[in-house]
Order: C-alpha cells, then structure tokens, then sequence
C-alpha cells in the first residue's frame, strides 16, 4: 500500500488478525513508522514545553490522555478512541520482542486511572530488558522513557501492532 493512501476502517473488534474492512466509517491514513514517532515529539516530550496530562483536556483536537496522545501519534481521527477501542480495532497484539518503532505497548483492562498506552520507541539494548518509550504520562505529561512494562511472563501490557503503519522505505 502506497504511503499516503487511507485504509476504509479499523478491522472488527475482537478479530485479532483481521485486516481493515472495507465498510468504513472514517478513512484512517496510512503513515511510516518514522512519522510515528516524528508526531510524538511533536507534544515536546520531557520538555518544559510538554503537553500536560488530562482526560477531559484537547491539545491540537486530541485528548491529553494516552490514547489520546497515541491516536494523534498514529494519526488517527480525533480526538482518538479509548484505549479498549484503540487495540481492539486499530491495531494487532503482537509479541513484545516484535515490537518495531511506532508500535504500541497497551495495558487496556482496569478502569481509566490505570489504563495506558505508550508509544514505542526502541530497545534498550540487544538484551531487550527495557526499552525507550513516549507516553503522555499522569502527573507528568508527554514523557520519553525507559520503561520493562510487558516483558515479564503473564504481564498485563502487551505489544500492538497499528494496523496504519508501514514499514521505511529501505535506502
């Protein structure tokens, strides 16, 4: 698929493979994986300019939570699912080993003061004991940092793939 083209929708919730049907509500632009993560510092990052955290808040016509913060990464429609919605129709569960930059890491049970979603950014090191994240993080804000969340054995978060993701361009 062509960078820049839409995708129709999500795929089905609950179809953890499904790929997008093509009965669609709102067209979800496809972006590369280096776009991700060029959208993530754009809400500044660690910075005194960051965005701070807020469920009931917008900046730039998304929500300030983290899936807000995600779905604006990922460039989908505004102001972005929850995060129950964001991995059950916008992305994939993959393995966390698998996580390639623009990924996701989700920990969508539990009610909204425990729920997250990060932005993954990359590895740690060669080990993969930990990796590099952004996060729209409660009491924070926008946030880069070295998180292990999801790489223990019955964790609760786990790796998404977003199904409006593509891979660089080699070369």
């Amino acid at each position: 698929m062509a960078l820049g083209a839409a995708l129709k929708t999500p795929p089905v919730a609950g179809d953890a493979g499904a790929r997008p049907s093509e009965t669609a509500r709102r067209p979800v632009k496809v972006i590369s994986r280096r776009e991700v993560l060029a959208r993530t510092r754009s809400w500044h990052p660690h910075s005194a300019r960051r965005v701070p955290y807020d469920q009931n808040a917008g900046y730039r016509g998304y929500r300030t939570d983290g899936s807000g913060y995600a779905s604006m990464a990922l460039g989908l429609p505004k102001p972005g699912p929850n995060s129950a919605l964001l991995e059950a129709s916008y992305c994939r569960r993959i393995p966390m080993a698998s996580l390639l930059p623009g990924d996701l890491v989700i920990k969508a049970s539990g009610g909204a003061d425990v729920r997250e979603v990060l932005v993954f950014d990359r590895w740690t090191g060669p080990a993969r004991r930990g990796y590099w994240a952004y996060q729209q993080r409660r009491g924070y804000g926008t946030d880069h940092l070295v998180r292990s969340d999801g790489l223990a054995s019955g964790a609760d978060h786990h790796g998404c793939r977003p199904y409006n993701v593509q891979d660089d361009p080699v070369g």
